[in-house]
């Protein structure tokens, strides 16, 4: 049998490089193992979360993350990657997950950490977390205020810039997260704050703080303002809150008393001057915010802010406009505000350049819209220097002043009182025009126009007898258009068109009986053109005071009135004396036919060859309109019996009237007419030469 011998072989690797090895030389293992383990933990956790990326985030899979986090042998990175997974999961429902199964206590335990990149990381959770309304108690029980507050003083900037950020979203939480944001010393500590911080995150801290009333107070004495007012004057991001921050502290009413120092409001008076509009019109929001609190409104007025302001009314930017307008508003609240300015209107609206004006009539309506201003401007002298204004000027100051007064007319107390100035004004209208120009009375009928489109105003237009003054100038052919227009809006509302009507009526009536033709063709036009646009108007028109006009003996005037019956009655197509005559007798209404009758009475006279067959048949008609009119009563009936007959004698005592009747067959017709009740007519039948 062989013998074997056992072969000496090398030591095994691990006794050849141990400690205890003296014949080797000795290397510590765990050198190596650590770095090892470290990268094989760093490459799990990568995989674990590229696995459960896309699935829904569990009690399980946080315990596991927790167990990373928490151990001292996994590296500062590999804590970064699951902290910015939880960031990702803290912004979305995973975030329940996280608060209600003690994910807190390890983003608690994890702030303590020296590492700048794990406090980074840490802050960005708590801040994903804050943003839910629904963990406000569990946060704001778990949540390490001071240890937050402690590292916005911390070496690393960027550790300060996220614990602020993370403090900034706890104070928006809630009202009592904002409180233990306080209370951890933030306050304390934010003049040296400021003074070595210059990061947005800090003025958004300050104005998360500053929007809770119960902390304004104790914001405005903490707040080093010399800070705050160099941000609002800079273009960094940090401008916004900063200006933000000065808001809220002027809500307040004792905040606002701590910040309105005299230095403070000149601040803020000076920044009316800036170049920036967003800094005027914070600047103007202050100042509307300081008037509101009246143990503090002597103070801002006493800067004569209001001239400012005033220029300010008009400023390109809507917002900066409207803002410096509450300013104005909350500011005049006050006598001596609402004196200073109606004193600086006074003088705007007196100046020569009347750009000047208009710029003010556009300010003084603007201002009107807010009724305590409304009410100061009703009651000063501005305003009756503003309606000394109408009807002169251009186009474009009578359209800024019509603005004005129709901004004026928005509450009832303003209404009244321009009601009451027009009126008085249209009481003595040369005093008020000064002389009649055509230009004035022009713009003074730009003007009626516009402020006739409020329904108060036109009552006060109607009572004024502006419509009589109106029509009085019908005489000037130019300023037909303008005339119509400002009566069809006079004519908007019911009684206006009623009121033109007859003031039309009368003037036509008026102006016939004289021998000016050319202001009754006018009249006749602008009637015309009124009643064509307006069907109130048409309606309104008593037609049977107009049919005299019918026997001027004149062809323009014939063809206007031809025209405007026209327009009355909406007839198309061309038409004659004779036509519009026959079209009358027609009518429905006894006042009409009987004064159609009488013209054709005074016509066939005049032996007018205008007569026809069909007017000559109508009134035959006219004879049986106790058959053809059965709605009319007895009495207009006979009357208008009568003025046919005498009508239809009228034309027969020429021959070619005669002639015409004989024609028509009127005299079968005729015969029906003599009944027992018309044996007065008997007189009036054997004068007809037929």
């Amino acid at each position: 049998m062989a013998t074997y011998h056992r072969v000496e072989t090398c030591h095994s690797i691990h006794s050849r490089w141990s400690d205890s090895n003296s014949l080797w030389a000795t290397i510590p293992l765990h050198t190596f193992a650590k770095p090892l383990a470290k990268f094989l933990h760093h490459r799990e956790v990568t995989a674990l979360l590229a696995k459960s990326r896309l699935l829904p985030f569990s009690a399980e899979l946080l315990d596991l993350l927790a167990i990373y986090l928490e151990s001292h042998e996994i590296s500062s990175a590999t804590k970064v990657l699951i902290l910015r997974d939880l960031n990702i999961r803290a912004a979305q429902e995973g975030a329940r997950v996280i608060v209600e199964e003690n994910g807190l206590h390890t983003l608690v335990s994890l702030l303590e950490s020296t590492d700048p990149d794990i406090l980074q990381a840490s802050c960005n959770v708590l801040a994903n977390l804050a943003m839910w309304t629904s963990f406000n108690d569990t946060i704001v029980k778990l949540c390490p205020f001071r240890r937050l507050v402690s590292l916005v003083m911390h070496k690393n900037h960027s550790v300060c810039k996220r614990s602020l950020y993370t403090l900034s979203c706890l104070a928006l939480l809630s009202e009592e997260a904002a409180h233990a944001v306080v209370a951890a010393g933030l306050t304390r500590i934010l003049d040296k704050l400021f003074d070595s911080v210059d990061d947005v995150a800090l003025y958004d801290l300050v104005n998360n703080l500053a929007r809770h009333d119960s902390l304004k107070l104790l914001i405005a004495e903490s707040v080093p303002y010399r800070f705050l007012t160099a941000a609002v004057e800079d273009t960094k991001a940090s401008q916004k809150p900063a200006m933000l921050i000065l808001l809220h502290i002027s809500i307040g009413q004792d905040s606002a008393c701590t910040f309105a120092t005299e230095s403070n409001l000149q601040w803020v008076h000076n920044m009316l001057d800036s170049p920036s509009s967003s800094i005027i019109e914070f600047a103007c929001s202050v100042l509307e915010m300081l008037a509101t609190h009246k143990s503090l409104l002597q103070s801002p007025v006493r800067l004569t802010p209001c001239r400012r302001l005033v220029s300010l009314v008009r400023h390109a930017k809507p917002s900066v406009a409207g803002a410096a307008t509450f300013a104005l508003n909350q500011l005049c609240s006050v006598n001596v505000g609402m004196d200073s300015l109606s004193s600086i209107l006074l003088d705007r609206l007196r100046a020569e350049d009347e750009v000047i004006v208009q710029s003010s009539c556009r300010v003084l309506g603007n201002l009107a819209a807010a009724y305590t201003l409304n009410i100061g401007i009703i009651n000063s002298a501005s305003f009756q220097y503003l309606v000394s204004l109408m009807g002169k000027g251009t186009a474009t100051l009578q359209d800024e002043l019509g603005y004005a007064l129709l901004q004026i007319s928005k509450y009832d107390r303003g209404a009244e009182a321009v009601s009451n100035a027009l009126i008085k004004a249209f009481a003595s209208p040369q005093l008020l025009l000064g002389c009649a120009e055509d230009a004035t009375n022009e713009m003074l009928c730009y003007l009626v126009g516009k402020l006739a489109q409020n329904e108060m105003l036109n009552t006060a237009i109607i009572k004024s007898g502006c419509c009589q003054y109106l029509v009085s100038l019908s005489g000037e052919s130019s300023l037909r258009h303008k005339l119509v227009n400002s009566l069809l809006y006079i004519s908007h509302y019911g009684r206006g068109a009623q009121a033109t009507a007859n003031a039309m009526v009368e003037a036509l009536i008026s102006s016939s009986q004289s021998s000016d033709t050319v202001l009754v063709c006018q009249l006749c036009r602008i009637l015309g053109d009124t009643a064509s646009l307006s069907s109130k108007v048409a309606r309104s028109v008593e037609v049977s005071a107009l049919i005299p006009l019918l026997l001027i003996e004149d062809s323009d005037v014939e063809t206007a009135a031809v025209f405007m019956f026209q327009c009355i009655y909406e007839w198309r197509g061309p038409f004659t004396k004779a036509k519009v005559l026959h079209k009358l007798l027609q009518a429905s209404k006894p006042p009409i036919v009987d004064a159609a009758c009488t013209v054709v009475e005074d016509l066939a006279k005049r032996c007018d060859p205008f007569i026809d067959r069909d007017c000559c048949f109508q009134l035959v008609v006219l004879l049986q309109c106790d058959v053809m009119y059965c709605t009319w009563s007895r009495k207009e009936q006979d009357s208008i019996n009568h003025s046919a007959l005498r009508a239809l004698t009228a034309i027969s005592s020429s021959t070619q009237g005669a002639t015409i009747i004989a024609d028509s067959n009127a005299l079968a017709h005729v015969t029906g007419f003599f009944l027992p009740r018309h044996a007065a007519s008997w007189a009036t039948w054997r004068s007809m030469r037929i």
